[in-house]
């Protein structure tokens, strides 16, 4: 015979006890979905290139403030990294390229991944106000997790998001998944309109800039 529970023999004492008790419960639950959570930062637009996204925030994330451009690399790229105690737990880095012979991710991720040996476990499309082609790899070797995203923004350019993670697979696509959907179309403002060959060269990305060795600690 199963035991039955009448609530109505409970002595006010009790009731405000389970009331307690339940009061924990729910706010434990929340703590658990917020460190989960992905907070993002506010949007930030490349301008000119008619882009904005957002990177990871808060709860030991570092990133840049504005987009940069390296002139040496001809490249604009938006960096982010997840601080865990004295170590780089996860790095984000959305990349703009005006022109690009490639657009799958799978052809993007050898070159980002240089002599690395990548073994690509699944891919996708993440649909969302700009749709991204993803791929999730491992880079055999050095255990690293890594997301890899390419979208087409217009105009030949393309937008590509990178997530690395150390040895946290888990942890890479969550980053990967809630950071990407900020990718959105913005009008370009073209009050500051630059020169032609700066034109030419927005966003051109050729080489790696993602610091994989800074995940090794």
């Amino acid at each position: 015979m199963g035991v039955r529970f009448d609530i109505r023999s409970c002595s006010a004492a009790e009731m405000v006890l389970l009331g307690i008790f339940a009061l924990g419960l729910l706010v434990a639950s929340s703590v658990v979905s917020f460190r989960n959570k992905i907070r993002l930062s506010e949007p930030m637009e490349l301008k000119l290139a008619g882009v904005s996204v957002s990177l990871p925030a808060g709860g030991g994330w570092q990133h840049w403030d504005q987009w940069k451009y390296n002139k040496t690399e001809d490249v604009n790229a938006l960096s982010g990294h997840l601080l865990v105690g004295s170590k780089v737990g996860a790095i984000v880095q959305w990349r703009f390229m005006g022109v690009s012979d490639s657009l799958m991710p799978e052809d993007r991720l050898s070159i980002r991944a240089g002599t690395d040996e990548v073994k690509i476990v699944k891919a996708g499309q993440i649909q969302a106000d700009v749709p991204m082609d993803w791929v999730q790899a491992r880079l055999r070797g050095r255990l690293k997790d890594v997301f890899l995203g390419t979208a087409r923004v217009g105009h030949g350019a393309v937008v590509e998001l990178e997530v690395v993670t150390f040895d946290d697979a888990e942890l890479a696509e969550r980053i990967f998944r809630a950071v990407a959907v900020s990718l959105k179309l913005v009008q370009p403002d073209w009050s500051q309109r630059p020169t032609v060959s700066r034109l030419r060269r927005l966003g051109l990305f050729s080489k790696n800039d993602v610091d994989y060795e800074a995940l090794n600690g």
